[in-house]
């Protein structure tokens, strides 16, 4: 573990208790999530965040225009804070593993669903009923494409993947064939 993700893991912790203390765990969540979202999507966003040649009045100032009447007044001084302390760049990783806490912390896993195409909210809801009887736990799901799959769907959760393609389907049938 490098010093950057053990210093993330401080600040996300820190982060978490002090949510938990004032009861707005949830918020907190929604809110980082969506920052991290943000980030990920908006390279010139994390290049402002992690770059340190910024003066610190410019940066605070465009921190306030981003976040101050948008965001919970703790999630807004929490991002002031890491940028005091020449820490921003640890934002993104911080916002992970604080969702990563709150859904450890709410018995909910995640899990990635990959079809050929866009699955509707029925079937999604249908996949996430099951693998919630299946696994006894809430489960958040993120939906991806994959156009080389023929048909069917993965489901991936941690490292263990439940795959339902039709060409995974079709080569256990095949090997059942051949082996009769």
């Amino acid at each position: 573990m490098n010093q950057h993700n053990r210093s993330a893991k401080r600040y996300a912790k820190a982060l978490f208790d002090l949510a938990e203390e004032k009861k707005q765990l949830e918020t907190i969540f929604e809110e980082l999530k969506a920052i991290r979202q943000l980030m990920v999507k908006t390279d010139l966003l994390k290049d402002f965040l992690n770059r340190p040649t910024i003066d610190e009045e410019k940066r605070k100032t465009v921190i306030e225009a981003l976040f101050k009447e948008k965001v919970n007044r703790l999630t807004y001084n929490f991002i002031l804070f890491l940028g005091q302390k020449g820490k921003l760049f640890l934002l993104e990783e911080v916002c992970e593993i604080f969702e990563n806490m709150y859904l450890t912390a709410n018995n909910i896993l995640r899990a990635e669903v990959v079809s050929a195409q866009p699955l509707e909210q029925a079937q999604v809801q249908t996949i996430g009923q099951r693998l919630k009887s299946k696994l006894n736990k809430d489960v958040l799901i993120h939906c991806a494409e994959d156009v080389q799959m023929i048909g069917g769907f993965k489901v991936k959760i941690a490292d263990i993947v439940y795959d339902f393609s039709l060409t995974t389907q079709l080569e256990r049938f095949q090997r059942s064939v051949t082996a009769a």
